[in-house]
């Protein structure tokens, strides 16, 4: 998706944990001449700012699935210290641009990315569109939890070309007349 949003004009800030996919990233970025529309960041989001255990199910460039809590996968091949930070924070820390847009794909973590996104998603005015990945065990929480911080359900992804994915995607806005008073 970062490819993607950066050919179509898009400046993006992709945060990637895994180094052997940040090296793939930025590869495909500069055989697509768009590195200089990417910031790539070495590290993860969460809740909380420091180190954590990574816990790798595969050790392939582009594997996924892989988490912070080893009880969450049965096989792990490997495991490494990576650096967590909080997403709101570390934008102010690193002086990156507010986004217009948030894509969150974590395979699992999509809560703990999002608690530490929450001052960002609260009051961010150019913030305007979310898609996340929806965990069948915290659909309905992540659901409210984003309408209490003012964000609507607008689409809920499921299925592509009439199959199920096994997992589901919702793409969420702001609600009619969010900001209006602020400008």
């Amino acid at each position: 998706y970062t490819l993607l949003a950066a050919a179509r004009g898009a400046q993006v800030v992709a945060f990637e944990p895994v180094v052997e996919n940040a090296a793939t990233l930025i590869r495909n970025l500069a055989i697509n001449n768009l590195l200089e529309r990417v910031i790539v960041i070495p590290a993860g989001l969460a809740d909380t700012n420091g180190l954590s255990w990574m816990h790798f199910s595969d050790m392939r460039s582009g594997a996924a699935s892989h988490t912070l809590t080893a009880e969450s996968r049965q096989k792990t091949l490997h495991q490494q210290m990576q650096p967590i930070f909080r997403g709101a924070e570390l934008g102010g820390m690193l002086e990156l641009p507010l986004p217009h847009a948030i894509k969150i794909d974590v395979d699992g973590l999509e809560r703990e990315v999002l608690l530490g996104l929450q001052p960002m998603l609260a009051a961010s005015p150019l913030l305007r569109s979310l898609i996340v990945e929806l965990q069948p065990a915290w659909e309905a929480e992540c659901v409210d939890w984003l309408r209490q911080n003012q964000w609507d359900l607008l689409e809920r992804f499921s299925e592509r070309n009439g199959k199920s994915m096994g997992i589901a995607y919702g793409a969420f806005g702001r609600p009619s007349g969010w900001g209006e008073a602020a400008t």
